[in-house]
């Protein structure tokens, strides 16, 4: 089996990590709503913290794969 359609390569292991994520959101979303947090309130800073984590996170993909530049 090529590796991009293997379960267990990149592409596999990046669906399940969103899958895990998406299913974590929703879990603590509840727990939210059932502690006495307004929907709304509770989806905006969920939100926001989804975003910025997102943002974080490629930025340091983005720095840890630029390449560094050969110094003679």
């Amino acid at each position: 089996m090529p590796l991009f359609s293997s379960p267990m390569g990149p592409m596999g292991l990046l669906q399940g990590t969103l899958m895990y994520v998406g299913s974590l959101l929703t879990y603590v979303f509840d727990k939210v709503q059932n502690s006495g947090v307004p929907p709304l309130i509770g989806g905006i800073v969920l939100s926001f913290v989804a975003v910025v984590t997102g943002m974080f996170s490629v930025l340091i993909l983005a720095i840890i794969t630029t390449p560094k530049s050969k110094v003679d």
